[in-house]
């Protein structure tokens, strides 16, 4: 993926976020820095919070795991899974830090993940269980200054908030249909518990020539500051078919 920076001692803050300040190495945009998605008790839908650019991916090696007691370690406790579109997990891989020896992403078999061996790209999301909130995943990259187009598939993906600033609802819309014809309800968006329940679900709805919005459960029109997605945090789609996709706005600077 793109050369990450080393963590910088030097900060600015853009919309409550921390990114290392390297502004006499790079020209605005982009940004390069690090920030974490902070987890819970259980699954959360998460992933890295900065997105690929320049159409490259993001390494799981480059995804690391902090708020443990760095001389214990951990062996295991935090785990990500990559979703299939039935829900079910297609793969499985735990991070462990054993200190004085390794650290690293391990798969079911107990082999180190190895650069190169698991990537996701802009906006792709995980299914992380942890065992309380004091743990998070940490990620370096360059912020998004465009939008990002995430590809759905026929059945559910996760998709994850790929800057480290909140998105509204309202500013994530949906391509790949028919502009003439709109789209009623196809693409629906699921806000999960730690539990792999629908906690909330919202439709979109293009309705040409009357209205283009997100729906809630009532058939009630989702508005600006009502549902936001925290940064790194993700959501569970369902789309008809490949042909749909997610756009996600860029970070405004």
């Amino acid at each position: 993926m793109t050369d990450l920076l080393p963590f910088s001692a030097h900060l600015l803050h853009i919309g409550g976020a921390e990114y290392g300040d390297f502004a006499g190495v790079f020209a605005f945009p982009p940004v390069v820095g690090y920030a974490s998605t902070g987890l819970r008790s259980g699954f959360k839908a998460g992933g890295a919070q900065f997105a690929a650019i320049a159409g490259e991916t993001i390494d799981l090696t480059d995804i690391k795991v902090v708020g443990y007691d760095a001389g214990e370690g951990t062996e295991g406790d935090v785990r990500v899974q990559m979703l299939d579109a039935y829900g079910k997990s297609d793969m499985t891989y735990f991070y462990y830090d054993v200190p004085g020896d390794f650290t690293a992403w391990l798969d079911g078999n107990d082999d180190e993940v190895e650069v190169g061996d698991v990537t996701l790209a802009a906006g792709e999301g995980l299914w992380v269980k942890a065992p309380d909130a004091s743990y998070s995943l940490q990620t370096a990259g360059a912020v998004p200054t465009t939008g990002i187009s995430v590809s759905l598939r026929n059945g559910f993906k996760l998709v994850v908030n790929s800057t480290p600033v909140a998105v509204d609802l309202t500013d994530i819309d949906v391509a790949g249909y028919n502009a003439e014809d709109g789209t009623e309800g196809d693409v629906r968006a699921q806000m999960l518990d730690a539990y792999g329940k629908s906690d909330m679900t919202y439709f979109y709805y293009d309705v040409p020539g009357d209205f283009t919005a997100w729906l809630d459960g009532n058939d009630d029109e989702v508005e600006v500051g009502d549902v936001t997605v925290a940064p790194g945090e993700g959501l569970w789609v369902k789309a008809p078919s490949t042909a749909y996709s997610l756009v996600l706005p860029g970070v405004t600077l």
